[in-house]
């Protein structure tokens, strides 16, 4: 039967979906899709797919250049995406594309772009920017979920160098394609000569709803199977251990009120109980951080001053002024008084290890108000695990070592730290499960703490197993959790307003 149209003030009998895919280079994005669909499918859902790199192919910057293997189709199409976004001025170009493509696929199956398809989800693959995730979640609100794919850096490479070695018909050639391929993937995680612009997996994925780990077959389909039936309202679907604990994690960022950033820690034993929870802050006497509404308060947004970026540039200053007095420094800018200097040449020192430098901080980092936490309430350290929002510093490292913590779970990734350079033999990286003589820093696979609350409330259920065969049984007619069956009331205007900004940005509009 037809569907109305938007306009009409038809509500559709399911909502339509949009799930976006983010996962570094190497990552088994074709079977994390092929699984969703699957996962779908059991619900009742159908699916079509969005492949952002065939979108690249319909802006004018795409010259159908000629491609011999792998490794120069990913780099062809990286560099073309980026010259997509820069040509029009927008980091979120290909998800504005994403959208404009959506409303083509539902042109053809409803005849009307803007009549929603019943039961149907779109899936993205896959994004680069944190912008074309923002517009995607501006246009679909409740409506888009962000898959992030994880996958050890080492199965990445292997994959990668395989896949690229068999495009170029030689499938025993690895040490010829190697080192290309980790070229490539370093693009992919953050291009830094294109910061604006460029490839940035690494701040697109800790944005994600659920973390899906794609090295591992079997738990993947079942972790996204699992995803897919809380989105649809399972009775019986309850938080694991990490998702339980990162929760607390992320509870405790929400606390500071740092100026640059918010990162949280929670310490927990092997079942999952909390014993200790940190935020970065700044320390008050007596013990343990300052609270919204003590007085006095002193955490740093109450001071003039940004306190550690003064004290960098005064040690800045202070090699300018050695420099200056044993005539390092060239006639006309030796002549300048060091201040003048020092503001000069501070922009240009962006992103290197100086300005980089936490040492001046007054807050405590997340990490260490969770060990020292646990210390003033003497409950132990030992043997137990740290979640923590974002990848720990050096600094953190060494004092995680030495409080005999057996393993680390992050969300974000944190550039700045060398904590596995400084302590190679303390930790080793990249795995999930632990290694009894080193500590393990895994990435964080669940449900991430901003679903956290839509995806564990309580929905109506009942005791028994009546419950969850009544479940079962009306599985395709079950509505998501979210959106609301009327979002296409909402959303349809915004994609017009979507692509109508595209069409401006390329001078079509």
């Amino acid at each position: 039967m037809a569907t109305t149209s938007p306009s009409q003030g038809a509500k559709p009998a399911s909502p339509e979906l949009v799930f976006g895919l983010v996962g570094a280079l190497g990552c088994d994005l074709e079977n994390v899709g092929q699984r969703l669909s699957v996962a779908l499918e059991s619900i009742g859902y159908k699916s079509s797919e969005v492949r952002v790199s065939e979108l690249i192919h319909e802006f004018d910057v795409w010259t159908k250049p000629i491609i011999n293997g792998l490794d120069e189709h990913v780099e062809q199409h990286q560099r073309a995406g980026n010259e997509v976004r820069k040509t029009i001025k927008r980091g979120d170009a290909l998800g504005l594309a994403a959208i404009v493509k959506i409303r083509k696929i539902r042109k053809t199956d409803t005849g009307n772009p803007d009549r929603p398809m019943q039961r149907h989800a779109y899936v993205i693959r896959s994004l680069k920017r944190p912008e074309e995730v923002d517009a995607l979640r501006r246009v679909y609100g409740t409506g888009f979920f962000l898959i992030g794919v994880y996958s050890p850096k080492p199965n990445r490479i292997d994959k990668f160098v395989h896949d690229v070695a068999r495009s170029r018909g030689e499938p025993m050639a690895h040490n010829k394609y190697r080192a290309k391929a980790e070229e490539l993937i370093e693009t992919d995680q953050h291009e830094m000569d294109d910061q604006k612009f460029g490839q940035n997996v690494r701040d697109t994925y800790p944005r994600a709803d659920v973390f899906i780990d794609a090295s591992k077959r079997e738990a993947m389909g079942l972790d996204i199977a699992r995803f897919i039936e809380m989105l649809f309202r399972h009775p019986f679907q309850t938080p694991r251990r990490d998702e339980y604990v990162m929760f607390h994690a992320q509870a405790a960022a929400f606390r500071s009120a740092d100026p640059a950033r918010q990162v949280g820690a929670a310490i927990a034993d092997s079942d999952g109980n909390v014993v200790a929870v940190g935020t970065n802050e700044v320390p008050k006497v007596g013990g343990g951080l300052y609270w919204a509404g003590e007085s006095p308060d002193r955490r740093d947004f109450t001071l003039d001053l940004d306190v550690d970026m003064e004290m960098r540039k005064d040690a800045l200053g202070e090699i300018l002024e050695r420099l200056q007095r044993s005539n390092w420094l060239g006639p006309d800018i030796s002549k300048q008084p060091i201040s003048k200097l020092r503001e000069t040449v501070v922009p240009l020192m962006e992103g290197t290890k100086v300005m980089g430098l936490g040492e001046f901080g007054r807050m405590v980092h997340a990490e260490m108000a969770a060990i020292l936490d646990a210390a003033r309430k003497g409950a132990a350290t030992q043997g137990h695990i740290l979640y923590c929002t974002t990848f720990p510093c050096h600094n953190c490292a060494k004092h995680i070592i030495a409080s005999g913590l057996a393993r680390v779970v992050y969300i974000e990734p944190y550039p700045k730290s060398v904590a596995k350079d400084l302590h190679a033999d303390e930790i080793i990286d990249d795995r999930q499960e632990t290694v009894t003589e080193r500590i393990t820093f895994g990435s964080f696979i669940g449900i991430a703490p901003r679903q956290y609350l839509n995806m564990f409330s309580m929905v109506p259920r009942r005791a028994g197993k009546k419950a969850l065969e009544s479940w079962n049984m009306n599985r395709k007619q079950t509505l998501p959790r979210s959106p609301e069956v009327n979002a296409h009331l909402a959303y349809v205007p915004r994609e017009k307003e979507a692509v109508s900004i595209l069409a401006q940005a390329m001078g079509k509009g």
